[in-house]
């Protein structure tokens, strides 16, 4: 069952995004990988106007994940 309040699911740290929310946020973890850092950071900055508040903070403590 989704928790639309949340942006993790059960299985996925980032499961209640949309398809095309979830498209930015792969961008942004290649980005990272390539080491355009900048360019993952204005993916994250433009995803997080997208969010509610609380999603923002559980955006903010998965983003380290996205390094690994």
């Amino acid at each position: 069952m989704k928790d639309i309040r949340r942006l993790d699911s059960w299985f996925d740290p980032f499961g209640n995004l949309s398809v095309r929310q979830r498209a930015h946020l792969e961008l942004a973890r290649e980005s990272i990988r390539a080491g355009r850092r900048a360019e993952a950071d204005r993916l994250r900055t433009a995803l997080g106007g997208e969010l509610t508040a609380r999603q923002r903070r559980q955006l903010d403590g998965y983003w380290p994940l996205l390094a690994e």
